[in-house]
């Protein structure tokens, strides 16, 4: 059930807590926008003294483990949330059904949600945003089906016990005879009684033999027959007793004469079904003269009674309209507003916000942004809204107080939210201003640094600020004051001059201890490097080879691999969570060195492949290999799905500005730049980590993709071995020696599915 208003099935949490039992399990998905969403959470948890369970789970797998064992233990969980996991499944087919107190609360970011989880009344609540176009109106209706394409047989929201049930119907309704058949569509009313029951396609599939075809064509052309002497009799004015006796006579002589005529052309009898279909459509036909014949003759319109026919008609084409909207509603995956932002409207509703929670919704929201999962205007509109709320807390702030001699003592700004233009430029306040412009995603893509010519470029571009290079190659803390000051005054007199339209952005930075300040986008970069990791806790470091990266097996023990991998997940995730909390600023600026380190190493391998032309490109995508000998830190890194999808990202960027600068130039007007989805295969031990990423036909926007149905398609057609229960769809864990067959089953996947679609909302997929 879709809702934006939390406060009713909060204060049943609350009552469910009661007893003090630890009533409440949470499952987050290990990244940023779900840690701030589940600290949100956990703080109006707290502060109602409600217990509560923090379990950080890896994909649907271990979900459903999770959630199979509720059912099998004796404990007093009565309501499970799900942060940024479990909307786009169906979560009926998931909830143990022997728990009926158990309730599933589901706030989740990703799109779209699935139809039975919004129709589900009882036990599943999804959440979201109330600016977000999630009525239930402009939704497919509830019934079967609601899986769309990707259906199997227990997914539609039903128990065995019901799909018994439907099939014991099934079985019934055959065994009953033509007579009950016949008499049960009288009753129904399915049917007139102006035609005979021959005349009716009573749905059997049984086949039926040449007489009855034949005899059916006999009677068809006696009734056109008996219209055209009715249309003489009107026109003549002849009396109508006589011409009935005549007809009567004749109709007996035809009869006589085709019973004769049955048993001597058999052999002739033979129909296609292109003649089946003809008689369907002349049975309409006749239906619709009927129709008008008793009018023009009872000088009224009678009520007409649906026939069998125009009913199963009805129904079929109102199956495959429904059909068809399901099918447009899952074109695509997409992302919604950010779970971290909809929990924060969710503390103002019971009374539980502060500037804590702003500050985990902003980073939230700037997730989506750096990752490019939200679209440029939508992002706009909602940072507008997030701009408003701190103003009105910094209005609420004290400044200072003053001394008992009168002196004014300014208030620590620790924790202080500020609202403020930010530049594209990557962890600047941590890094030197030309390495964070020459790192930075953007300036790189739009300048082509990796060119001499770009290269150039840039330094001229500082020349003309009046920035010396030694002063640029300096740490952004040790610069010169005045040239901090001046800088967003002369980037703003030479943008336009080098293409850096957007070079600036309303963000957000904080205050942190003697006076430092950390922006969203740092928190961001910082919080995701620590995600993905290869080491555990300080003076607990993990050997990256003994995890075998993903991979599986190594010649050692499965089970103990598999352990040691999942407590280097739990050791990750609650580095990260600490790190959100702004009160160990050192795990944070781990991070962000571990950050910049990753950055470094990704335009080391973006350049590697774009030197070596190693990217191939298709009619459908574009794809590259990424080897990787697991022997740094930044190499794991390189493992992981984020890291692979900002890889894509900015290799899309950069494609795109180096062929729309080629079409420019070029004197033959040939269209240069073609939008296609980028796929990365990033080599793991045994495996290669397959990251899609969908191109949009220029910087800011957001397309919708299908990589969830491809990559199952291609895989499947190829019998490949592969593993696809990740939270986001647009990541496969493919064997190494199915790679190549894999490339081949999703070239003819996607060529098969070539035909263009419009999405739901508008936006164009690929």
């Amino acid at each position: 059930m879709l809702l934006h208003k939390f406060e009713e099935l909060y204060q049943q949490i609350r009552e469910n807590a009661l007893n003090g039992a630890c009533t409440v399990l949470i499952l987050v998905a290990a990244d940023v926008d779900g840690l701030c969403a589940c600290r949100i959470l956990t703080h109006m948890l707290r502060a109602d003294h409600v217990a509560y369970s923090l379990v950080p789970v890896s994909g649907y797998s271990h979900a459903s483990a999770l959630l199979r064992a509720l059912g099998e233990s004796n404990n007093d969980i009565r309501s499970v949330v799900l942060i940024n996991c479990g909307a786009i499944v169906n979560l009926t087919n998931l909830l143990p059904w022997d728990r009926p107190e158990l309730t599933c609360y589901v706030i989740d970011s990703h799109r779209p949600v699935h139809l039975a989880n919004v129709y589900e009344r009882e036990r599943v609540f999804v959440l979201h945003d109330e600016e977000e176009d999630m009525d239930e109106g402009h939704m497919p209706s509830d019934g079967e089906g609601l899986s769309g394409g990707e259906e199997s047989d227990d997914d539609d929201g039903g128990s065995a016990d019901d799909n018994d049930d439907d099939s014991r119907f099934g079985a019934r309704e055959e065994d009953e005879d033509e007579e009950g058949r016949r008499r049960r569509r009288e009753d129904e009313g399915e049917y007139s009684e102006l035609e005979s029951e021959d005349e009716l396609d009573l749905g059997d599939d049984r086949p039926k033999d040449k007489k009855t075809k034949k005899v059916k064509k006999q009677k068809r052309s006696k009734r056109e027959m008996g219209k055209e002497k009715k249309k003489r009799r009107e026109s003549s004015g002849e009396s109508g007793m006589e011409e009935e006796e005549d007809d009567e006579v004749e109709e007996e002589e035809r009869e006589g004469g085709n019973d004769e005529e049955d048993g001597s052309d058999e052999d002739d009898e033979d129909t296609s079904s292109d003649e089946d279909e003809e008689e369907d459509d002349e049975d309409d036909e006749e239906g619709s003269r009927r129709s008008s014949l008793q009018e023009s003759l009872g000088g009224g319109s009678p009520t007409k009674k649906e026939t069998g026919r125009q009913r199963q008609k009805r129904e079929r084409k109102a199956s495959l309209a429904r059909r068809e909207r399901i099918e447009q509603y899952y074109l695509g995956a997409f992302h919604g507003a950010p779970s971290a932002l909809v929990l924060h409207r969710i503390c103002q509703e019971v009374n539980r916000d502060n500037r804590d929670t702003l500050w985990l919704a902003i980073v939230g929201l700037t997730d989506l942004l750096v990752h490019q999962r939200v679209e440029h205007a939508q992002y706009r509109q909602m940072v507008e809204g997030l701009e408003v709320e701190v103003q009105a807390s910094q209005a609420q702030e004290q400044t200072g107080f003053e001394a008992a001699d009168g002196t004014m003592v300014p208030a620590c700004e620790a924790g202080r939210i500020i609202a403020d233009f930010e530049y594209q430029f990557m962890l600047y306040r941590h890094w030197s201003l030309y390495e964070s412009m020459y790192h930075s995603p953007y300036v790189a893509s739009k300048l082509l640094v990796w060119w001499s010519h770009g290269k150039q470029r840039l330094e001229e571009l500082l020349a003309k600020m009046g920035f010396s290079l030694a002063q640029c190659r300096e740490n952004f803390k040790y610069m010169d004051s005045d040239l901090k000051v001046r800088l967003r005054e002369e980037l703003d007199n030479h943008h336009d001059e080098f293409g850096l339209d957007e070079v600036f952005y309303l963000s957000f930075h904080r205050r942190m201890h003697y006076g430092a300040a950390v922006s969203a986008s740092d928190v961001v970069y910082s919080v995701a490097a620590l995600l993905e990791a290869w080491q555990g806790p300080a003076g607990s470091d993990t050997d990256s080879a003994a995890i075998g990266a993903g991979g599986g097996a190594t010649g050692g023990n499965a089970e103990e691999e598999a352990a040691l991998a999942d407590r280097l997940f739990t050791a990750r995730f609650h580095e990260a969570y600490d790190a959100l909390s702004g009160r160990d600023e050192g795990k944070l600026k781990e991070g962000i060195q571990l950050a910049m380190a990753l950055q470094k190493t990704l335009f080391r391998v973006a350049v590697s492949l774009h030197d070596k032309k190693a990217v191939r490109n298709l009619d459908h995508f574009r794809w590259t290999i990424v080897h990787n000998n697991l022997l740094s830190a930044e190499d794991y890194l390189l493992t992981q799905p984020m890291a692979i999808s900002r890889l894509a990202q900015l290799m899309i960027d950069v494609s795109r500005e180096e062929r729309l600068r080629q079409q420019a130039v070029s004197q033959t007007g040939r269209v240069l730049w073609k939008p296609k989805p980028f796929l990365i295969f990033a080599e793991r031990r045994n495996t290669y980590l397959v990251v899609g990423v969908s191109c949009p036909d220029q910087r800011g926007e957001v397309v919708k993709h299908r990589f969830a149905s491809l990559f199952r398609l291609a895989a499947d057609g190829c019998k490949a071995r592969y593993r696809h229960d990740g939270f986001d769809s647009a990541v496969l864990e493919l064997d190494k020696d199915s790679a190549t067959r894999f490339t081949e089953s999703l070239f003819l996947a996607c060529d098969a599915g070539r035909a263009p679609r419009k999405s739901r909302r508008g936006r164009r997929s690929n």
